[in-house]
Formats: C-alpha cells, structure tokens, sequence
C-alpha cells in the first residue's frame, strides 16, 4: 500500500512541476551607471530596483577597482546587492516579487547595515575578481517611507585604504576602562614620542602601531578597533602583557549566504570577512554600526613593583633593546594581528570541553558555531615526524584526540598554508618537505600536558617573528611570516582566479544518514540569464509514517539550487491527489522552502558524519512547516553508471495525472566467468 501510494504521488507531482515551470520572469529595465555620476531616484517604502549597472571596460589598469556607494536621506534602512555578469531576478518562477532572502542569494557582494549609507568595493584579489563586464547593482528599501537614494559606482584607478581606527574609551564600560589613555601624570618624550603626559604617551604609540600594521594589510573598509586597560593575570615571574581578539566571527553556510568568503562552512574573523566583503562589518552582518570590529586590552598591572620586576611599558617609537622595558608598539601590533585572524578557534582548554574540539560558540547575529571549521584552523597541519607524513588538523578524517596530542607535541603541530611554506621569512623552508611547514606553538605544560591557554596554537615559535609565542626583543615592528599566513585567512591581495561552481546531474538524490527520505532533482530547461531551471521532488514521511510528496521547482544559482517562492511565501509545496478530479492539486496548509549548495559541501558538518565517495555532494537545507534541517545529499545514481539509451526519469500517463512511475536505470555488470578448478 504504500509503495502503491508513493508511485501515485510521484506522477501528479510530475504534472504540477510542469506547469509551474511555465510561468513567466518579469524583465528589469537597465538604467547604466557612469563612473564617478550619482544617480537619484525614489524607492519606496518596501520595494527594491534591479535596474542599474555599470560596464566595466576590457582594458583597465592593474590595481583598479570599482567602488559602489550608496546614501539616503534620514532614518532610511536601504541595503546594496552587487552581482557579475547576470542579473538578479526580480521576480520567483511563481510569479512572487523577489525578497531580501532572494536578493541575498543572487549576491556576490551585498552591503546591509542598518542604515541607508552603503558602501561596496570589488578589487581583483576579491572572490569574485574585479573583471571587464556587466556588474548589476540591486537596492532595497527596508524602511516603510519612500526614501531618497543617490548611487555612485566609481572605477578607481589605485586601491584606496580604509587603514585602522581606534576608540579611546574615555570611561570605564564593563570589564573596559579608558582611563590610562587620559592619564595627566607628566611624562618625558621618549624615542620620538612627543608625548608630555603619560595618556598622550600611550594613545601616541597605539597610534603608531596601528600606522604601521595598516601600512602591510590593505582593506577597502576601515579596521575599527577599541583600546581599553584593565587588570589581567600579572605576578612577580609571569604576566600578561595584552590581549585581542575579534568581536564577531562570521561564515558561508548554505542557511546564511555569504559568498564572498573563499572557504564554504568555516568562520572568519569579521575584520578579515569585511575586507573579503569589500564592506564595513556591519554591512556583512547587518545591524547598527557602533560595534568594533577587535578589542585590544592591555594591562593595567604592568609597572606595578610586584609584576615582573616592576618593568613597564616603553612607548618610543624606536625599538626597546635588551633589559628595557616592554616594547608597546611591537605588542600591539601583534594582538591586532590576532584580531585580524591569527587565531585558532578549537578548543585548547580542557574545562570547555573536549580538546581539539571544533569551535562551539557562536558568530555573527547569534548564528550556531557547532561543528564547523576556521579558517586558521584549516592552514593548520599535524606532523608526523616517524613516517615523515602530515594531515590537515580540520580534515574530516582527524579526530579530536588526534588534535588535542597536536597541540601539546611540540613540533608537531605545523602551518601548511602554501604562501607561507614557501616563503624566505620561514626558517625551515630549507627543509625537506614535510619538515620545511613552519611550527605553531604547541607546548607541553603541566603534568600530564595540557595547552597553554590563549597562546596554543595561535602563535609562531620562530625567533625574531611578530607573531611569536613569547616577547621578543628587539620588539619586531614587521608581520613577517604571519603576513603571508593573514593572507591564507583573508588578507591576500593577489589577484584571484573567477570562482567555479558546480553543475548538480540530475539524477536522485539521497542522504546516507536518512533513510526512506529522497529527492530527484531533474534539469527541466536551460537559462543562461537567471540560471537553468531545475524540477524536484521530495518524497518523506509525515509524524504518522505516512508517505508525503513536496515539490520544488527553482534556478540554479552559482552552484545553488534556490527553489522559487510562491505567493504564500513557499519554496516548497505539498501536494495531494484528489480522487474524484483525478487531478493533483496543492496543499497549502503546509509549506516549506528547499536550497541546495553544491560547492564544497564535503566541508560542511553535515557531510562529516560518514565517509563519502560520490562525485558530487549537495548541502540540502529544508523546511517543511516549523521542522527543518541540513541534510548531506550525494546521487543514487551517476551518469556513467547509465545505459544507453537511458531512459531515467519520471513517467506518468497524460489521461490521469495522480498516476506515475519513477525509474532510475543502471548498467547491467559483466557477468562473471568460473574457471575451472
């Protein structure tokens, strides 16, 4: 019985998919942009436009990049959608107006803060590279007035820099007092420091170091950083000097596009997803903007009699030497470079659970960090000296012990990011492979070992290096290694090649974790524009076990399937078979929405639990009513397992549309051959 009520649904979904691929996609006029004009216009309250763009020219210099600029008048919520070489849609294949949700998809770049001031820049080392051809520009208007907007797209013959802000707390906030920064005590000026009080002294050097450190990173949105003192760890032997870190982490996961970001399903530091955004990090997540993007604090115990011998901190802007006291400027430079992502997020601390444990916290606007990886961490590499062999720390195949012995072995936790392996910075780049990967530090404290705390695994151990574990002196004013590793995790500013995406096979498709649940996923017709059109059929069970059957019919976008909402606001519907009509019909007390990644989903959590061996992996994420879920899905079937003629494919009767059959053809093998004995 239910084998026969499966068959049923599957040939009225079939006819209901047809239909719904016929509706027509509404046009958007085309209005260009001229480099450097502003166009104004009105967009009211609750709309959007698709209708300009800007023609990038064949010849343009190398270093050019295109700026977008978006500002309106008041109170306005009005956000900036940018994409290469096709259009948005503007309208679903249902007929329903494209969303935010819709506009966020098609994007390459988007801008949405919580204001109506945006701004975008495409340069060539961006994930999608600046590159001669048509770039579409979309706005929507959040806000319930009309708002008036200005747009400027802007070709720029030389990269700008947004360099490093700083906010000088003038009150004590939380855990974050200002006051040092204000301190009147007179000082002497002191290695080029002009400062006459102890306050301009400090707020002079971190000035300074933020010159420095912005003059080796280019990002198009400045870096805002919050400076603040307060007591940390501090006694006679051993202290902490400062410490920073990123207020906000962010990724690409298939429920929060963000494809600007090269590596799918890790996080990144915000600052780092900014300057790969080409946005400020408010635009990248949303929301007000009066969040910074790192906190750096220092500590207001150094230079206490009873802390390390009563040495302070040396605010000159030349180097301190040897037996002085602590370089500031080298020391801040390096806990804003852990702000900008020279920092490892599993776990090395035994109390918050297991060691070597993906990151579990959470990132930007609360989304969930269970399992999935960092960038950092993805550069990072386990040796094994013996055999002579490493594996990447994050690879699906390495468990959490196998991390945790990492990360107390000493040598043997490496960086195999290739631009620093190769570098002449490394000081092992001499060595035979795979000794030549720089080593992270990874000591062995305590007895049995444990990882040292804030300093495992997010330092150098090289001498002379920023980035190393322990003060150095001279206090190194220079990235070194650790700028070829930024680069690994954000920062590089070599051109970039023009992302792939994945072609799906039509064929069904399946999740090893979820039996009895499937879909098909069938190209019904190419489109070039909008992307090709794509039928599904997913067949699963309601609470009772009953046999269900949802349709989905959507564009291939960049590698994902985004099924098309109705006016119900649905991606997905369900469908039933009347018996007296001997018509299929829709359901509509019960909807749900259907997106399919097929780039890179081998990284995402869900595609971890099992080993898989297909030729493609999919990222399925669903709802139907308020249940949801991510599901790894690979093909039951591949195209070179089919006969030919082939002849898959869902068949159905044209005189009674509640019937049908599904079938999947596979080679026959070989037949085999005993030998006699």
């Amino acid at each position: 019985m239910i084998a026969r009520t499966t068959l049923r649904r599957l040939g009225w979904a079939l006819a209901a998919l047809t239909a719904l691929t016929a509706l027509p996609v509404a046009a958007a006029p085309s209005i260009p942009l001229s480099s450097g004009t502003p166009a104004a216009f009105t967009l009211q309250g609750g709309s959007f436009t698709t209708s300009y763009y800007i023609d990038v020219p064949a010849s343009i210099a190398q270093g050019t990049q295109l700026r977008l600029q978006l500002s309106g008048t008041g109170a306005a919520d009005a956000d900036l959608f940018v994409r290469y070489g096709t259009p948005f849609a503007d309208r679903s294949l249902h007929g329903a107006n494209a969303d935010f949700d819709l506009f966020r998809r098609y994007a390459h770049y988007a801008a949405i803060s919580g204001t109506s001031t945006e701004s975008i820049v495409v340069r060539a080392s961006s994930q999608q590279p600046l590159r001669p051809g048509r770039w579409h520009v979309a706005v929507v208007n959040l806000s319930q007035p009309s708002t008036q907007l200005s747009l400027t797209a802007t070709l720029q013959p030389a990269a700008t820099d947004g360099g490093i802000q700083l906010e000088f707390p003038t009150a004590t906030s939380g855990t974050c007092s200002g006051a040092p920064w204000n301190d009147s005590t007179p000082a002497t000026p002191t290695g080029g420091n002009p400062g006459a009080t102890l306050g301009q002294q400090r707020r002079n050097a971190m000035q300074r170091a933020a010159e420095l450190l912005a003059a080796q990173i280019k990002t198009p949105a400045p870096i805002r950083i919050r400076a603040c003192w307060r007591d940390l760890e501090a006694s006679a032997t051993r202290a902490v000097l400062a410490q920073a870190g990123p207020t906000n982490l962010t990724l690409h996961d298939v429920d929060a596009p963000a494809p600007w970001l090269p590596n799918r399903y890790s996080w990144y530091a915000i600052a780092a997803a900014s300057r790969l955004a080409g946005t400020s990090a408010c635009g990248v997540v949303g929301g007000a903007c009066t969040q910074p993007d790192i906190v750096a604090t220092f500590n207001s115990r150094i230079g206490a009699s009873d802390v390390l011998g009563g040495r302070t901190f040396d605010y000159g802007y030349t180097p301190a030497g040897t037996g002085a006291n602590f370089d500031f400027i080298s020391i801040t430079m390096h806990e804003i470079a852990h702000g900008l992502g020279f920092l490892g997020l599993v776990n090395i601390d035994a109390a918050d659970g297991p060691l070597g444990a993906r990151f579990s916290g959470e990132g930007a606007t609360g989304y969930s960090g269970t399992g999935y990886n960092d960038v950092y961490g993805e550069n990072a590499a386990i040796l094994n000296a013996n055999a002579a062999t490493w594996k990447p720390f994050l690879d699906a195949g390495t468990s959490d012990a196998e991390r945790a012995a990492a990360l107390v072995s000493g040598n043997g936790l490496r960086w195999w990011g290739a631009a620093a392996v190769g570098s002449p910075l490394n000081n092992l780049a001499a060595q035979t492979p795979p000794f030549n990967l720089p080593m992270l530090y990874a000591p062995c404290t305590g007895s049995p070992c444990a990882p040292q705390g804030g300093s495992t695994l997010s330092h150098l151990v090289q001498g002379g290096d920023l980035m190393n574990a322990s003060y150095q002196v001279p206090g190194p004013r220079t990235l070194g290694l650790a700028k070829p590793m930024l680069d690994a995790v954000g920062w590089s500013e070599a051109n970039a090649a023009a992302p792939a995406f994945t072609q799906p096979m039509s064929s069904w498709w399946f999740d090893r974790n979820h039996s009895g649940h499937g879909l098909d996923l069938q190209l019904a017709r190419r489109d070039a524009n909008l992307g090709d059109v794509y039928n599904v059929i997913f067949y699963t069970f309601d609470a009772a076990g009953r046999p269900e059957i949802y349709i989905s019919t959507g564009n291939l976008v960049d590698g994902v399937f985004v099924g098309g909402r109705d006016q119900n606001g649905n991606g997905m519907q369900r469908m039933r078979y009347d018996a007296a009509t001997r018509t299929s019909v829709l359901d509509g007390s019960v909807g749900g929405d259907l997106i399919i990644d097929f780039n890179g989903a081998a990284s995402a959590p869900a595609c971890r639990s099992v080993a898989h061996a297909a030729p493609q992996l999919g990222v399925m994420s669903w709802r139907v009513g308020t249940s949801r879920g991510q599901w790894c899905i690979e093909p039951l079937v591949t195209p070179d397992s089919h006969p030919t003629p082939d002849l898959s494919g869902q068949w159905y009767g044209g005189n009674d549309s509640g019937w049908g059959i599904g079938t999947q053809m596979v080679r026959a093998a070989a037949p085999r051959r005993s030998r006699p004995t």
